[in-house]
């Protein structure tokens, strides 16, 4: 099986340091992200609630541990995204200036290292629903804040 890299883009009305801000906000970051714990330093561990309910009553049960790997002020941000008893993954956001606003674009790779180890069409919905989430639900909240 040749598992694909996650991407979402979006593109957003704000500049890139604008963007930037909402997305490293320690407060915000639980918005948008789902991230509890999110502090702007390399190293830096936290968790990803994926769950909208549970982040809504500020449940952490079946967050995601995440470590800051990248910072590149108003360019790019890298978090590892370790789900609990796998290798890590790694997600990388990355902010273009374009006319009017930021092109944000999302990958989220390293899933060949799960191959081995996942029957490929549990895979395939996996890849699918996180796929998902990052282009119709975390991107979108971001674009919300930014834009709101």
């Amino acid at each position: 099986m040749a598992s694909a890299d996650i991407e979402a883009i979006i593109e957003i009305e704000g500049p890139p340091e604008r963007v930037w801000q909402v997305m490293t906000d320690t407060a915000l970051a639980w918005r948008w992200l789902g991230a509890f714990g999110f502090r702007l330093k390399v190293g830096q561990t936290f968790v990803m609630q994926p769950s909208r309910r549970r982040r809504e009553t500020d449940d952490l049960a079946g967050a995601i541990p995440c470590r800051l790997e990248v910072i590149d002020p108003n360019r790019r941000l890298r978090f590892s995204w370790m789900y609990p008893g796998r290798p890590a993954t790694d997600v990388a956001i990355a902010l273009t200036p374009i006319h009017g606003g930021t092109h944000v674009r999302l990958t989220h790779e390293g899933w060949e290292a799960y191959e081995d180890d996942v029957d490929p069409a549990d895979m395939e919905a996996a890849l699918l629903a996180i796929g998902e989430a990052w282009s119709e639900e975390v991107l979108p909240t971001l674009k919300a804040l930014v834009e709101g």
